[in-house]
């Protein structure tokens, strides 16, 4: 794992504003965020992970700051006309949004222009224009605090309006998402939307 000290935050804002990190890292792997993990534990020391860093304002952090941009990555498998799309969690969400309107999957493309990676539009239920990111989650692995590695089901059992439970349970790593086709073209209300979005919130 590689571990860099005394770390400037504001460039990984999405408004260039933050503290300091005592510590920083970015892991590459599910074993790495492992390892992280652990070496908080056996420092006691508090660890906050930071995703797309969107709305975001840290202030010095006597800690490990965990940054999961370069855990990206997707991959899809078709059955039919449903899609299964599995996503490493620091794929900026806007990846899933695009591709649902490129292959004219329904719904999920209303959260365009959410400016958060996918994990942390799982971790917080985001939601916008009458769909949550839970009205398509199929599965979610996450690393435990005390540094296993959990896959859900049914996931989106789990969530409500604006939360669910993986802060509390540890760090979202991977999510799959069950997309389906729309029997009418998607590309017109996906304008809409963007629109909304554009005059009244940041653009992700």
């Amino acid at each position: 794992m590689e571990l860099e000290r005394c770390v400037k935050l504001s460039p990984f804002t999405s408004i260039k504003v933050g503290g300091v990190a005592k510590y920083f890292s970015s892991p590459k792997n599910v074993e790495e965020i492992k390892e992280l993990i652990g070496f908080c534990r056996d420092k006691d020391m508090p660890l906050l992970v930071l995703g797309g860093g969107s709305n975001t304002i840290p202030g010095d952090i006597e800690g490990l700051v965990l940054n999961l941009s370069r855990l990206r990555g997707v991959r899809v498998r078709r059955e039919g006309e449903t899609y299964l799309v599995k996503t490493l969690a620091g794929t900026p969400l806007r990846y899933i949004t695009g591709f649902a309107v490129r292959e004219n999957l329904a719904g999920i493309y209303r959260l365009a222009g959410f400016p958060a990676t996918v994990g942390g539009a799982v971790a917080m239920n985001a939601g916008a224009f009458g769909v949550e990111i839970k009205d398509f989650l199929e599965e979610v692995s996450y690393v435990s605090w005390e540094g296993e590695l959990v896959s859900t089901r049914k996931a989106a059992d789990l969530l409500s309006y604006r939360s669910s439970p993986f802060p509390k349970r540890g760090i979202v790593v991977s999510c799959t998402f069950r997309l389906r086709r729309s029997p009418s073209p998607v590309v017109e209300d996906y304008r809409r939307v963007r629109e909304k979005r554009r005059n009244t919130q940041p653009i992700g």
